[in-house]
Parts: C-alpha cells; sequence; structure tokens
C-alpha cells in the first residue's frame, strides 16, 4: 500500500496519514510491547541464574574453608585424621572433598558441590559442578 502523506480537504491535518496507512500501521506497538517484554524477562532470567550461581559458589568457598580449618586443627591431635575430619566437616557443609593434603600442621584441601538447578536447566545434558581450594595452618598463639 502506498502511504503518502496527503494534504486532505478542509480541516485535515497538514501532512496526516491516509486512511489507508492508519490500517496498516495497526498493531505495531503491540508487537513492540511484546519485544520488549521477551527481552526483558530473558535479562531477568539470566540475572537469576547469575545470582544463583554466585550464591552457591559464595556457599562452596565457605564449606571449603571450614574444611580446611577442620582438617588444620585435627593435626594437633591427630595428624592422620586431617583428612578425614575435613571430608566430614565439607560434607555437612554440602561440599565434597576432592582432594586434601597435610604437610605438618598445614591443610590444603579442594572441593566440588553441584551447581544450581537454575544452570542444570539452562544448560541441558552437562554436569554442572563448582570447585574451591583453601588452605589452613595452626600458628602459635602469642603469650
Amino acid at each position: 500500500m502506498n502511504c503518502r502523506r496527503e494534504g486532505g480537504g478542509p480541516g485535515a491535518a497538514v501532512g496526516a496519514p491516509s486512511r489507508g496507512c492508519v490500517a496498516a500501521e495497526r498493531g505495531s506497538a503491540s508487537l513492540l510491547v511484546a519485544v520488549w517484554v521477551v527481552v526483558l524477562v530473558t535479562l531477568a532470567a539470566a540475572v537469576l541464574v547469575l545470582t544463583s550461581v554466585l550464591a552457591a559458589r559464595e556457599s562452596l568457598a565457605a564449606a571449603t574453608d571450614l574444611a580446611a580449618l577442620a582438617g588444620a586443627s585435627a593435626t594437633v591431635v591427630d595428624p592422620q585424621r586431617a583428612c578425614a575430619r575435613a571430608a566430614s566437616t565439607a560434607r555437612a557443609n554440602g561440599a565434597l572433598l576432592t582432594h586434601c593434603r597435610v604437610d605438618g600442621v598445614e591443610v590444603w584441601v579442594t572441593a566440588r558441590a553441584p551447581a544450581p538447578a537454575s544452570v542444570k536447566w539452562l544448560l541441558p545434558g552437562r554436569t554442572g559442578s563448582l570447585n574451591a581450594r583453601a588452605h589452613a595452618e595452626l600458628t602459635a598463639a602469642e603469650p
């Protein structure tokens, strides 16, 4: 359809579109609103996924730190049980201890936890997991 602007007759606005053009543009605002709604919902979903991953990462870091501290405190009593103590502490905090090394009163641990369900939903078929490392050692208290 040819949508040229016409001057119209008496009382018509100068440069107003003809009736045929107005009918052709009907519904375009609805389409624009629908596109913006899709864009905003997609952005909101991305923010929620990112927030859940960051929260899970912080939780895993705390669990790994606690495991390292528990292992280091166990070196005073029984160094052979330091890794077992670290593993049980990690498990109690929702993590799986994947590596533990004891050197005197120092303990290095690595732990893993499953990724949030939102990541698994976003990337189907992938087994997502988060990893964290921590180190702790006992020092002599000053008098």
